[in-house]
């Protein structure tokens, strides 16, 4: 059973919790599907009550306009005429500006949003040693598989500055820039990966690149990636059908 609670998924979501924090809790979700289940259950309850908000502000418009126009009917005169239609002027601006806002946020990239958090997962990571004979390979991996991002980005970035040819280093600084929000940094160095598109490394920088594609929603961009990795023949061709279809 998961140590977190409903308040604490809402804190999540709501971005009430510091960086460490989200941190540790994006990682549990990883590790716990039914955790990962229940966050992705609360974003759509989040959804409902803003759709059920923005109804009762209509409805609270309409009913003002029927009680000033019926004001408006019992008292005629041009001055009533042009302040009915002032309001009603009024009225519709406020209303137009509280679909847009909420279609601009809950249209397709509340789908992308979703296809994100369901299959951005990271990376198990490269095995790393703990002892003397550690080295900073290693000691910037334990921070990533802790879910320290920030540090672990710190340590692959100055390893990188070192050996910039480095793809291994690209990767995993990619990673963490994708969970510190630094997305394009991350599609940066995920399209300088140099291996060959068929390697694993290259299949993997694929994968991850579409997935924040999607993210930024640009589904066309990432369609092509998929698109490649469904023919592929790699662990990732069945999941890249998957979220094509779901693109469509």
């Amino acid at each position: 059973m998961s140590k977190y609670n409903t308040e604490d998924i809402v804190r999540f979501i709501n971005g009430g919790m510091d960086e460490a924090e989200a941190a540790a809790f994006g990682l549990e979700t990883n590790k716990d599907k039914a955790l990962a289940e229940e966050v992705a259950a609360q974003r759509e309850l989040s959804r409902v009550v803003q759709i059920a908000t923005i109804k009762q502000q209509l409805d609270a418009i309409h009913q003002e306009y029927e009680a000033v126009e019926k004001k408006a009917v019992a008292i005629p005169g041009r001055n009533n005429v042009r302040k009915l239609f002032g309001w009603i002027a009024a009225a519709a601006v406020v209303a137009g500006i509280i679909i847009g806002v909420f279609l601009f946020r809950s249209g397709g990239s509340f789908v992308n949003d979703k296809i994100f958090a369901a299959n951005f997962k990271d990376d198990a990571g490269a095995p790393s040693l703990m002892d003397n004979s550690a080295t900073p390979f290693d000691d910037a991996m334990v921070y990533y598989k802790s879910g320290d991002y920030k540090t672990a980005e710190g340590k692959f970035s100055k390893l990188l500055f070192d050996k910039p040819q480095n793809d291994t280093l690209k990767y995993y600084d990619a990673l963490c820039q994708v969970r510190l929000k630094n997305e394009d940094s991350a599609l940066q160095l995920l399209s300088a990966i140099s291996q060959p598109a068929g390697s694993e490394l290259g299949i993997k920088a694929k994968w991850y690149s579409a997935l924040i594609l999607i993210h930024q929603n640009k589904p066309a961009d990432a369609k092509k990636l998929l698109t490649e990795l469904k023919s592929s023949g790699s662990d990732y061709a069945a999941k890249a059908g998957e979220i094509l279809a779901q693109l469509k």
